[in-house]
């Protein structure tokens, strides 16, 4: 594991932190109530699992992140109003994907996104 966190907390900052090539999790909030994180500027590329893995929450910020080559880029769960840029677009939140065995984004639980009878995406993106 490069970073973990377990339970509950709040507006913690986590940036400019190379955990590239890790054998599990790049970055991993585990469980709890995890609200207004910012994940910003890391090396997460080439880790075995998830590059990011943001369990429960709405993120402030998770931008300029690069995942390239991670088996898995970014799982996010149970965020509301949480705008993400694609790799290609202008805008808020927009991380750097590439390489990817599995899951480039998977959301899980988007009220807003989806209708009450879906979540998870996978693959939103092709990069």
């Amino acid at each position: 594991m490069g970073i973990q966190f377990d339970g509950s907390a709040s507006s913690n900052t986590v940036t400019n932190n190379n955990v590239s090539g890790v054998a599990n999790h790049g970055i991993y909030l585990s469980s709890g109530n995890n609200q207004s994180w910012v994940i910003d500027n890391n090396n997460a590329s080439n880790c075995l699992g998830w590059a990011i893995y943001y369990n429960f929450g709405t993120p402030a910020s998770v931008n300029n992140n690069t995942l390239t080559g991670s088996v898995n880029g970014w799982f996010l769960n149970s965020a509301t109003n949480f705008t993400m840029t694609a790799p290609t677009g202008i805008g808020p939140n927009k991380n750097i994907y590439g390489g990817h065995t599995g899951n480039v984004l998977y959301l899980l639980e988007f009220p807003q996104f989806f209708n009450q009878n879906q979540s998870g995406v996978e693959n939103c993106w092709e990069v």
